[in-house]
């Protein structure tokens, strides 16, 4: 009777140390994974390699404030809005700069990034800028009007700030890119206006993307080979145009 009293007590025994610690490696399981699902919460795209980090990593030439809005609208899942305005006499074509550079950025990023691009006809003083501000862009490339603002006499910078502010007033997380249209042979007025532009641009605070560095110099005559009628871009100064703005867009 003792032994069977003593055995029961032992098999008891075990039967409780067995439990405890199953519970107890229930249980610090579960608070582990609360722990690691609460680190989740807080990390950024590139540190839960989701695929973020590869498109971030394309978007490494970007301005910061472009790059921040990006990675907080990916890890909202909502796409990044760019808008691509600038003159319609060098962007209404199927093989345009514009063109090969939207199509370039839609395959780097996918449904993460839209792009829409906007082409006018007029000078400044005749554009809406509503026409870009309407769908409250994250990253607007522009491309001023001044070319056509010659025709006006001079090139008026207040246009071009109201422009600036009316973006930021649509969404004051948004990025303002500028660039200039292309060059052509020895240009002189545009590219004192150009210049000019550049000058805006750094006292603004604003990245200027001089793709003119790109083509060979105005005072050199093959730059003929890149434009067509003297002025505008050909296939080829597309191609070179385009070329420059993906390399800057899209890091690889």
């Amino acid at each position: 009777m003792r032994n069977l009293l003593v055995f029961l007590l032992v098999v008891v025994s075990v039967g409780i140390l067995f439990f405890s610690h199953s519970y107890w490696e229930e249980k610090t399981t579960f608070t582990s994974g609360m722990k690691t699902n609460e680190r989740n919460e807080d990390l950024t795209v590139d540190e839960r390699g989701s695929g973020g980090d590869d498109y971030l990593g394309k978007a490494g030439k970007w301005p910061q404030s472009a790059k921040y809005r990006y990675e907080k609208l990916l890890l909202e899942e909502i796409p990044f809005q760019i808008v691509i305005a600038g003159s319609s006499s060098n962007m209404e074509n199927e093989r345009s700069w514009a063109t090969l550079t939207k199509d370039a950025i839609k395959r780097a990023y996918g449904e993460t990034a839209t792009v829409d691009l906007l082409s006018f006809a007029g000078n400044s003083a005749e554009f809406d800028v509503e026409n870009i501000t309407g769908n409250e862009p994250d990253l607007v490339l522009l491309e001023p009007f001044l070319m056509a603002d010659n025709s006006l006499g001079f090139i008026s910078y207040d246009e071009l700030s109201g422009w600036i502010d009316d973006i930021y007033s649509a969404n004051e997380e948004a990025t303002v890119i500028l660039q200039a249209a292309n060059p052509f042979y020895m240009p002189e007025k545009y590219q004192q206006q150009v210049n000019e532009l550049m000058v805006f641009a750094e006292e603004n605070n604003l990245v200027f993307l001089d793709h003119w560095e790109a083509w060979p110099d105005t005072d050199d005559d093959t730059i003929s080979d890149y434009l067509t009628n003297l002025y505008y871009p050909n296939e080829l100064g597309h191609e070179l145009w385009s070329d420059y703005l993906i390399n800057y867009f899209i890091s690889e």
